[in-house]
């Protein structure tokens, strides 16, 4: 009897250090890098700290030195063309490819631009698919009933890589409000 005690503890802690093993290397892998660039912006803008590491972490993997086949470039994956837009809106000066891979300067505009999509769609999960697909596309989306029953909210989301992204976001997002509440 005291054999198979002893046999069920030492297999129980064998759990439980697998567990904790494979929890850490799990939350490793949820990196802080650049969080004061964040959180100063995140309260610049008014949007909230994991929202923006979790973007960066979908899109970037926290790789200042990013750029995607589309031309998207630096931790928040953001094309020269709309950091350059969004810019102009603000009557502020352009800037050019190499400034996006700054990460101060990436945050900065990538921020910036999800909360211009979030005033835009005033929805934060049509928002993260638009920062994914892009403005025009979502835009689309809204106005076919297929994937929208009020012009507003998307009941559908027709991309898959769309639908992984919002996913992946919202997860991540969730493991960084843990981290951040430390």
């Amino acid at each position: 009897m005291a054999k198979s005690i002893k046999i069920i503890i030492y297999f129980s802690l064998t759990i439980i250090v697998l567990i904790a093993f494979f929890c850490g290397i799990f939350f490793l892998s949820f990196k802080l890098k650049y969080k004061d660039i964040v959180f100063a912006e995140s309260q610049q803008y008014d949007i909230e700290p994991s929202l923006i590491l979790s973007i960066i972490k979908a899109e970037s993997k926290f790789n200042p030195k990013a750029k995607s086949s589309a031309n998207a470039i630096g931790l928040m994956q953001i094309k020269l063309e709309t950091a350059n837009y969004i810019l102009f809106l603000d009557g502020e000066s352009q800037i050019t490819e190499t400034d996006l891979y700054i990460p101060q300067t990436n945050i900065k505009l990538g921020t910036k631009y999800f909360l211009y999509l979030l005033n835009k769609f005033e929805n934060v999960d049509v928002s993260i698919c638009a920062y994914n697909a892009g403005e025009t596309v979502v835009r689309s989306w809204l106005q076919n009933n297929d994937y929208s029953n009020d012009g507003k909210t998307l009941s559908k989301i027709p991309y898959p890589e769309t639908e992984n992204y919002l996913q992946k976001v919202k997860f991540n997002q969730k493991i960084y409000k843990i981290m951040l509440k430390r």
